[in-house]
């Protein structure tokens, strides 16, 4: 492209350079908060009594007849703990504790594994599966479940960061030469 004649850059003009001498009137807050309130705290309530019941079908304490279970007891008792520890964790978030990161971080741990549970038995065990759904299957356990385990046991171990991204960095050190 050919330089035009006469043609000098100027920065923008308009509400941007506007914008430091309009005030706003801020004694109301347009956002919402959902920490502390009781929407997710309820929801996460619903969840973890949809997770009781298969949860304690597993366990025996309530009696169905065997024929209506399709699954070994543990892979149902896995589908309610999933759906237990994710309603703990939106309960724990509607109520507040969701600022305890490594906590939340166990929850969601127990969740994924127990989530991943069904699946995993589905590609190892379960009857009148075919081999190729059964590697697909596995795939999605394999690679979805390390990943998501890693992330969680540094979340865990490691908390996040102040700006709000995952991971604080290892190292400790305070001095400011470069690497090398």
């Amino acid at each position: 492209m050919g330089k035009r004649k006469g043609f000098e850059y100027q920065p923008p003009s308009g509400p941007s350079e506007r914008r430091k001498s309009i005030e706003f009137q801020t004694d109301f807050k347009v956002e919402r908060n959902l920490e502390g309130s009781a929407a997710p705290a309820v929801f996460g309530l619903i969840f973890v009594a949809a997770g009781s019941f298969p949860f304690l079908v597993s366990l025996g304490l309530i009696h169905v007849k065997a024929s209506s279970v399709h699954c070994p007891m543990f892979v149902l008792g896995s589908v309610g703990l999933a759906f237990i520890s994710a309603g703990l964790m939106v309960f724990f978030q509607g109520i507040g504790f969701g600022r305890f990161v490594r906590f939340m971080g166990v929850l969601g741990l127990i969740t994924i594994l127990a989530f991943l549970t069904p699946f995993a038995w589905l590609a190892l065990s379960a009857p009148h599966v075919d081999l190729f759904p059964r590697i697909l299957i596995g795939f999605f356990v394999g690679v979805i479940g390390i990943a998501i385990v890693v992330g969680s046991i540094k979340t865990i171990f490691f908390g996040v960061m102040p700006d709000g991204t995952s991971y604080k960095p290892i190292s400790n050190r305070t001095d400011d030469y470069p690497p090398g």
